[in-house]
């Protein structure tokens, strides 16, 4: 079967291609005029043989190169007359023009179709050949032109001769198909490694790749009648020129295999170079890594030392504008730590001591269902525990223990969550001391939870203009202006959406003035809908308080608000 005409131009088209590739191959040889002469010297030589012996056929005083010339005289696509140096363009139109005729030829009289059919198969092995020769022929072409056109010349002969000799030789056959796997991966690897050691390589196969096609020229140009004469000629020969010939005329199979084996054997050479080479880039990476994971490691540390650093900053501004706050909004009895220490001393004082009181604690309280069903509500609720207190000795409620303890219980949840969760514990103690008089102001509350929730997350007050915006809403709450009551109530809701849930703790929400718990519920919980509420009253039993407690769980949503009724007695 004929190559077709798109399959030759696409081989000696990607052949073209490779001068790109060469041009980068040589750039950087940065050789001495000696170092120049001493890699060139193959090609030289195999450049000079080529013109030698185009002379050779066209003087036509030394057999065989009379028979090429009469080959080349009777192909009607080379005349020896041309000029000796050709192009990839030049080969591509005779192999075209070749492919042609032999098409032609096949489908004539008898006479010639066997001429035909021998040329195809020729024609066949030789694009292939050319595929991968070419390419070793444009990377020396681009050192200098005159070995391209060497190159291109010698093929040209071989393609005249052989598709005008009346014989099909397997053994060229085989070697074109050995050779042109070896070319294949050089020319790949040349492009990779392009190194002096590398280029010597090239010089070297590309002089054993015109050697080849110059022998298998003469091969097939044979005069098979006059090889007794060249056995003669052989025993007085003293030119290693023509012994060259003689052996191509004389031992065919042992010259050509001996191309073969060369080309092999400087491949394998190829082969070392390029795992010396690879070996080296690993060995020159792997260090370039260490040095890069060395000043990355460093910088990292840098990094991690400025990010504390200005975390470090960031820390201190918000305490300070926290502090700012705390200081102007004194007015309103906002708790401290010891406030809520100092309360929870007073309750163990109150109900442990002998004769002792019962109390209510945290553990009590989760085993009630109410607690549960709160607990894990999914909408903004909020959960009343209750009761009556028989102790005359104390004004303190029984049930207060259970708020402390579960606003530490909650903080210890919160600081073990490994989900990501943005959880947030507020708490406000309205009993202050034991027997007090009067009742704490709701605002009191208000901005009591708001500072808490502002240190829980103290980056809200890292940017100035911001802070400035909040500073001036939190001083200009009025607790005698229902403006500024409703302001402090939006602003804290502004500040929960900050958070993914809230829990909110009312210790004696009795004692905190007009109906907080509907005032809370109304104007906090049902309107924070970005955020889980839950808010945990306690409150001591009494008319007032009950009368609230059923007011809520009749217009309140169940879901929204429980109540938890515990005597002591």
């Amino acid at each position: 079967m004929l190559l077709g005409d798109e399959a030759v131009e696409q081989g000696l088209d990607n052949a073209a291609k490779q001068r790109d590739g060469s041009a980068h191959f040589w750039k950087k040889a940065n050789w001495t005029k000696e170092e120049k002469a001493k890699t060139l010297a193959p090609a030289d030589e195999a450049r000079h043989m080529v013109l030698e012996n185009v002379h050779r056929v066209r003087e036509s005083k030394l057999s065989p190169f009379a028979s090429i010339k009469r080959f080349c005289e009777t192909s009607k696509t080379l005349s020896v007359n041309e000029d000796d140096e050709l192009d990839a363009a030049t080969l591509q139109h005779q192999i075209k023009q070749e492919m042609d005729l032999a098409e032609t030829q096949k489908n004539q009289w008898e006479s010639k179709k066997g001429r035909g059919n021998k040329a195809i198969l020729f024609l066949n092995d030789f694009v292939e050949f050319v595929r991968e020769f070419s390419g070793i022929i444009e990377i020396m072409k681009g050192v200098d032109q005159g070995y391209g056109g060497a190159g291109y010349m010698a093929l040209s002969f071989l393609l005249a001769v052989a598709v005008n000799t009346n014989r099909k030789d397997e053994m060229v056959a085989e070697a074109m198909q050995d050779l042109k796997n070896e070319y294949s991966r050089m020319v790949l690897i040349s492009e990779i490694y392009p190194t002096p050691k590398m280029r010597s390589y090239i010089t070297t196969t590309y002089k054993l790749g015109i050697e080849f096609v110059q022998d298998a020229t003469i091969y097939y140009a044979r005069p098979t009648w006059r090889e007794p004469l060249y056995h003669s000629l052989a025993k007085i020969n003293t030119d290693p020129n023509v012994g060259r010939i003689l052996d191509s005329i004389l031992r065919p199979p042992f010259l050509l295999g001996r191309k073969v084996k060369d080309v092999s054997d400087a491949m394998a050479q190829i082969l070392k170079e390029r795992d010396t080479l690879l070996n080296k880039r690993v060995h020159e990476i792997q260090a370039q890594v260490g040095q890069v994971q060395t000043e990355v490691g460093e910088l990292s540390r840098e990094v991690h030392q400025l990010k504390s650093e200005v975390a470090g900053l960031h820390t201190n501004h918000e305490k300070e504008r926290l502090a700012i706050l705390n200081s102007e909004l004194s007015q309103y009895h906002i708790q401290s730590d010891k406030s809520v220490s100092d309360y929870s001393a007073l309750l163990s004082s109150s109900f442990n001591q002998p004769p002792g009181l019962a109390r209510f604690c945290f553990e009590m309280l989760t085993t009630h269902q109410q607690y549960r069903t709160w607990k894990n509500s999914w909408a903004n609720c909020m959960l009343v525990l209750n009761g009556r207190t028989r102790a005359d000795q104390t004004s303190c409620c029984w049930l207060s223990p259970a708020s402390i303890e579960l606003a530490s219980a909650l903080r210890q949840e919160a600081s073990n969550s490994a989900d990501g969760t943005r959880v947030a514990v507020a708490e406000f103690y309205a009993q202050k001391t034991d027997f007090m008089a009067g009742t704490v102001q709701q605002i009191s509350a208000i901005v009591c939870l708001i500072l808490q929730l502002l240190e829980a997350d103290s980056t809200m007050l890292r940017d100035a203009e911001k802070f400035k915006a909040l500073r001036a809403r939190l001083t200009s709450v009025d607790s005698k202006s229902f403006s500024g009551f409703d302001q402090g109530f939006s602003l804290l809701v502004e500040i929960m959406e900050k958070f993914d849930v809230v829990y909110i703790i009312i210790d004696r929400v009795d004692r905190i003035s007009g109906d907080f718990m509907r005032q809370f519920l109304k104007n906090v919980m049902l309107r924070c809908t970005g955020t889980k509420v839950r808010t945990f009253c306690v409150a001591s039993r009494s008319q007032d308080m009950a009368s609230k407690i059923t007011s809520l769980s009749e217009d309140m949503d169940e879901k929204n608000f429980i109540s938890l009724l515990i005597n002591q007695d």
